[in-house]
C-alpha cells in the first residue's frame, strides 16, 4: 500500500491487488531427437480482477473505491524438456507478461502426456 497522503480534506491510498487472470495460449512443440523437444506458445492472459485500487477517504468517513490499471496481458513463454517412453515428461519453462513487468515465471515442469 502507497499513501498519497492529505489532499483538500480526503485521504487517498493507493491499493495493488493480486493478479488473477486465464491464460489463454497456443504453441508448436519441435523435437530435436526422438525424446528432446524445444516450444514456444503466444497467448493472451484475461484479468479477472482490477490491478489496483485508488481508496479516497473523505473527512465525512465516507469511502470511495475506484478500481484502474491493466486487466489483460499478452504473453509468452518458452520451454525445453525431455520425453520418456511410459508418457512422463520433465522440463523447464519459462513465462512472461508483457503489460506486468513484476510477473515472470520461471517453472520446473513435469507432466503426464496423454496419447489421443
Amino acid at each position: 500500500m502507497l499513501s498519497h497522503g492529505y489532499s483538500g480534506g480526503r485521504k487517498e491510498e493507493y491499493l495493488q491487488t493480486e493478479y488473477e487472470a486465464i491464460p489463454i495460449k497456443a504453441g508448436i512443440r519441435a523435437y530435436t531427437g526422438k525424446r528432446l523437444f524445444l516450444s514456444g506458445e503466444l497467448g493472451a492472459s484475461l484479468g479477472l480482477n482490477p490491478i489496483s485500487l485508488m481508496k479516497t477517504t473523505y473527512v465525512d468517513g465516507s469511502i470511495k473505491e475506484t478500481p484502474y490499471g491493466l486487466k489483460n496481458s499478452f504473453l509468452y513463454a518458452v520451454s525445453a524438456g525431455y520425453s520418456l517412453d511410459n508418457g512422463f515428461e520433465t522440463g523447464i519453462k519459462f513465462e512472461d507478461y508483457i503489460n506486468f513487468s513484476y510477473i515472470k515465471q520461471f517453472n520446473l515442469r513435469f507432466a503426464y502426456r496423454f496419447k489421443l
